[in-house]
């Protein structure tokens, strides 16, 4: 999402210049893309794709209001390792699992 924005592009972000027009901006943003932003496999890439569409902008404000409440949805390190770790261990369980023999 590089070069110049599009004309729509360069409305919504005379829109956002407004800071209670961004607000209803980004919480229609935060409604629409949180989930995606919230997966610990996907969501750093979700939210740099969008902080480079902000960014476009070439308002400090707008970037710096979109990093403030966004970075807040991602998953936090701590989160991502407890979820792989939960699992690696799941994983773990699943394949060590042999069937249990009725004694006759």
């Amino acid at each position: 999402m590089t070069g110049n924005p599009s004309q729509n592009q360069a409305k919504l972000f005379t829109y956002m210049s407004d800071p209670e027009k961004r607000k209803i901006a980004f919480d229609a943003w935060e409604k629409e893309f949180g989930p995606l932003l919230a997966n610990a496999q996907e969501g750093a890439r979700y939210y740099d794709e969008l902080l480079d569409y902000v960014r476009q902008s070439n308002n400090p404000e707008i970037v710096r209001e979109f990093e403030e409440r966004f970075v807040r949805l991602l998953p936090t390190i701590e989160e991502q390792t407890s979820i792989q770790l939960l699992n690696g261990l799941e994983e773990a369980l699943v394949t060590k699992r042999q069937p249990v023999e009725a004694d006759e």
